[in-house]
């Protein structure tokens, strides 16, 4: 057998979970050599015959059973014609039959859990999911928020590489794709990794890799995207509870140096503290005998417009704690946009000297701005920014960040 023979026989293994014909082999072996491995991966990946076995396969995922001849033609028919596997997938798991088969909403919604996301939901998930069957939502709406979150993306990445490559993805690999299967399916990832050298050494015990043309690279057009969610003020703490990843944080090497803040990223003469400035001046401040000037949101310390050098300009989620939530992977690009975000205006505020010292890096598990003792909305809106800013960037809450802020969230009736 040769290593151009041995690897066809992975690729077909891997994408249509057989072996090639004499013909198919003879035919797959000229692509290879004349068009490059990502051709190969790129056919197999798009044909009929894929499409069958995947229908075959999420049928079997989503209800525990093969799918009759008229449904299994189709949903091929559908990927065929350019439907992307999320959608089909959305409309298996999200079928009447899927849901009327649990027995219950509460059931229903343990076993979108246990299939999707291969665990038992947390409390908070349970309570949130249900909550909204319950109100009328459609279970394909349901299905579609837990296809998209961040915990679900992750597990994708993590499980096609490795299906493809035997291993687990690097941290810039799982968060490169992660973010792209917002607008791709993972077999776009299979089929990339499926043409790369590594892969090709995997299919054979000897020989390198013959001169098939340059490694393939990524698609220009699946370069990690750099615009974040948009974020409605009008989402609740409830729903951004349900929608937010839940991980431990990371270890990493932080350096405040990589964030490059305070930025003209529009490059109209005011950088990022001067944007804040003018967004966030008050017409009229009592405090101030009615002059202009600003409200420190965490302590409710007034400052004249004379003196703003007393104030600082606080990211609400920390640079240190952005890079421990997912962050430390972005590119500077990236890294520049969150540390200057101005597009939700819950991302930086305006707050005394002191207060920001005192929050310094910590989490809602650590730290609740002062002025919330005495006023309820003050926390309300720091939780509700907090969990916007971790959404907006698909950054990861951890377990004790997440108890904190569902404790506190009830208790002042946020």
């Amino acid at each position: 057998m040769t290593a151009e023979d041995a690897y066809v026989r992975s690729v077909y293994s891997l994408f249509l979970g057989r072996e090639p014909s004499s013909s198919d082999l003879s035919n797959a072996v000229q692509i290879v050599r004349f068009s490059g491995r990502e051709a190969l991966t790129q056919v197999l990946s798009t044909s009929p015959e894929w499409a069958g076995v995947v229908v075959d396969q999420l049928y079997t995922s989503a209800l525990d059973r093969t799918p009759d001849a008229q449904g299994r033609s189709y949903w091929v028919s559908r990927l065929a014609a350019g439907e992307r596997t999320k959608a089909i997938s959305v409309s298996i798991y999200g079928s009447d039959e899927a849901r009327q088969s649990a027995g219950s909403d509460v059931a229903y919604v343990e076993d979108l859990y246990t299939r999707i996301l291969s665990r038992p939901p947390d409390e908070a998930g349970l309570h949130f999911w249900t909550t909204l069957l319950t109100e009328g939502t459609s279970p394909t709406a349901i299905v579609d928020g837990l296809w998209d979150s961040v915990e679900f993306r992750r597990i994708r990445v993590a499980t096609t590489y490795r299906q493809v490559l035997g291993r687990e993805p690097d941290s810039g690999g799982l968060a490169h794709w992660s973010e792209q299967l917002l607008s791709i399916d993972e077999v776009r990832l299979a089929a990339w990794l499926a043409a790369s050298d590594e892969f090709y050494r995997r299919s054979q015990d000897t020989a390198s890799p013959p001169d098939t043309g340059p490694e393939p690279i990524p698609d220009p057009e699946l370069e990690p995207q750099t615009i974040p969610r948009s974020i409605d003020a009008d989402l609740t703490i409830e729903f951004l509870l349900g929608v937010v990843v839940v991980a431990d944080e990371q270890v990493v090497d932080y350096q405040r140096s990589d964030w490059r803040h305070w930025s003209d990223l529009d490059g109209n003469g005011c950088d990022t503290r001067c944007e804040v400035l003018e967004d966030e001046l008050v017409a009229s401040v009592p405090a101030l005998l009615g002059n202009p000037g600003y409200i420190s949101i965490y302590d409710g310390e007034v400052f004249p417009t004379s003196d703003t050098s007393s104030m600082d300009l606080d990211h609400v989620v920390a640079l240190s704690e952005a890079a421990r939530s997912g962050g430390q992977a972005w590119n500077p690009d990236k890294k520049e946009q969150f540390a200057n975000d101005l597009g939700w205006y819950g991302s930086l505020v305006l707050v005394s000297a002191s207060s920001n010292r005192s929050k310094s890096d910590r989490d809602p598990a650590s730290w609740l701005p002062s002025a919330g003792a005495t006023d309820a909305g003050v926390t309300c809106r720091y939780l509700h920014d907090w969990l916007s800013v971790k959404y907006r960037w698909d950054l990861a809450v951890d377990p004790a960040e997440q108890t904190a802020i569902v404790n506190v969230a009830a208790s002042r009736g946020c």
